[in-house]
């Protein structure tokens, strides 16, 4: 007997189970953006106390605050990262 499962019936979570334990995503204003973009030409990696403030400035929780600068941090290295290997290779052949 060939029986084909699909992923979510092997684990039994239905799709609705699955979406309850999902996070939403955070929608940031501009507003917030600037803000937080002020503090990032700053300081790449603010303080957790910096962070606290910028919850209270801001009205965003921390988990969002502490991963929009992680994302931001990694978003800059990429940038980084591409910019110089184009250089590099503009300048070497």
């Amino acid at each position: 007997m060939n029986t084909i499962h699909r992923s979510n019936e092997l684990s039994g979570d239905s799709f609705k189970q699955r979406a309850e334990r999902s996070r939403s995503r955070t929608a940031i204003s501009e507003r917030q953006v600037e803000i937080l973009k002020a503090v990032f030409n700053v300081n790449e990696l603010p303080s957790k106390e910096v962070r606290v403030r910028l919850e209270k400035e801001t009205g965003l929780p921390l988990e969002v605050i502490r991963v929009w600068f992680k994302n931001r941090r990694r978003e800059k290295k990429y940038r980084e990262q591409k910019k110089t290997g184009v250089e590099f290779w503009e300048e070497h052949w």
